[in-house]
């Protein structure tokens, strides 16, 4: 499901489309995917095919943080996010974690 509660990606044997009309499609669409189409008539989904394949991926807003860090040099959880997604007529959910880690930190283990 997008940010506002609409169908956003469809996964199917025949590959993974995207709803045109979704408005978290309009802010992560890839350059030279099926571009956005405003929705006149909210009930209506338009899907267009973004792969031939079983999976897709995308970077997702919902997970993004852009806020100050209060202390740069420690790291911890800044965002905890959660993803609404239904398989079939099962609703449910995927959650997850936004860390931060400070720059020396990174280097030290290799990242």
């Amino acid at each position: 499901m997008g940010e506002q509660g609409e169908p956003f990606l469809r996964f199917s044997q025949q590959g993974v489309d995207v709803n045109r009309h979704s408005q978290t499609w309009a802010s992560i669409a890839p350059a030279g995917a099926p571009s956005f189409v405003e929705n006149t008539d909210a009930a209506e989904t338009r899907w267009a095919q973004v792969s031939g394949g079983k999976s897709y991926g995308w970077i997702e807003p919902r997970a993004g943080y852009s806020d100050r860090v209060e202390n740069p040099s420690e790291p911890g959880v800044i965002k905890r996010w959660q993803i609404s997604i239904q398989i079939g007529d099962k609703e449910s959910r995927i959650e997850g974690e936004t860390e931060w880690l400070p720059v020396k930190q990174v280097a030290d283990k290799g990242l």
